[in-house]
């Protein structure tokens, strides 16, 4: 996150020194000049101040939202019904797809799926009869 924002910073004044080299000051033929911002000057400023602002906002509010860090859950589970691989990749697809899914695998040989992510249980049980497969009970493993 800070090399990002120092990226947009130092990226910000290197556009900004480009254009007072390309787009002449309009304020320096005029024959009392007092050091006044250009207009350019003045809004790539608060972009860029509007920018920090939104993501500086939005890291708060991720970092405190939810009551604090979502724990990661390795799962293992049994799936019958599976019968091709059809089966299990449309499984796979279907755990892959779900928010709370980092990643999953679908074992066809093994009749199981190995599931990481901060799902639970009952929902993972869910994903797999909507996908039109019989679910055995889930192991919690270390992810």
């Amino acid at each position: 996150m800070i090399v990002y924002l120092t990226t947009l910073i130092v990226g910000s004044m290197i556009l900004g020194m480009s254009f007072d080299s390309v787009i002449p000051a309009v304020g320096a033929m005029a024959a009392h000049h007092h050091e006044h911002y250009s207009w350019i000057s003045l809004a790539s400023s608060a972009v860029l101040v509007l920018v920090f602002l939104f993501f500086a906002v939005e890291s708060l509010r991720t970092r405190f939202s939810g009551g604090g860090e979502t724990v990661s859950v390795g799962w293992k589970i049994a799936v019958d019904g599976m019968t091709c691989g059809g089966c299990s990749s449309r499984l796979e697809r279907v755990l892959n797809a779900h928010d709370e899914v980092n990643s999953a695998h679908v074992d066809l040989g093994g009749a199981s799926a190995k599931v990481d992510g901060s799902i639970s249980a009952t929902t993972l049980e869910q994903l797999i009869v909507d996908a039109g497969f019989e679910p055995g009970q889930p192991e919690a493993v270390g992810s």
